[in-house]
């Protein structure tokens, strides 16, 4: 067998490697409730994130949210269906900062569907858990107060 005088034996300059200070930092988070987002946004505050991490969500579905999903019940009148309704009820008052902190990231314009988070959120003054159309226990009245959700003011609750 003879060989050609192009061998594969030819040294070939070597390529440098990437320096480690300027790969990005892979980071994978799993699934896609509020602890996963809240995480990806804190990274995604970090001035130069982009240059910094390639950041991937993997979750399973199509909606993001956890447990603090919601969504419509197209059988039953568009009756809104919650998984976590009291992060929307003013009772974590860190998940409204983020969505304020959010939107203000988002910048979107004005005029625009859901152009500001308080386009997304209502007042509601009285809660009622049901099961098709039944009530269950007591209504929980959230009294109103000054200020915004996310603000820090924690409401007061009673029961009717």
């Amino acid at each position: 067998m003879s060989q050609s005088s192009s061998s594969s034996n030819t040294p070939r300059p070597l390529e440098a490697p990437t320096p480690l200070a300027s790969r990005r930092q892979r980071v994978a988070v799993l699934g896609g409730g509020l602890g996963a987002l809240s995480a990806v946004f804190a990274l995604t505050e970090t001035p130069g994130w982009k240059r910094r991490y390639d950041i991937t969500v993997y979750q399973l579905g199509w909606r993001l949210g956890g447990k603090a999903t919601s969504g419509r019940n197209q059988g039953v009148y568009q009756r809104s269906e919650a998984h976590g309704a009291q992060t929307w009820l003013r009772c974590y008052e860190n998940a409204f900062a983020l969505v304020r902190r959010c939107y203000e990231e988002l910048g979107r314009t004005p005029g625009t569907p859901m152009a500001t988070w308080r386009e997304l959120f209502q007042p509601v003054p009285r809660v009622q858990l049901e099961d098709t159309g039944k009530r269950l226990g007591p209504s929980y009245v959230l009294p109103s107060r000054p200020g915004f959700p996310g603000d820090g003011a924690l409401p007061a609750i009673s029961t009717n």
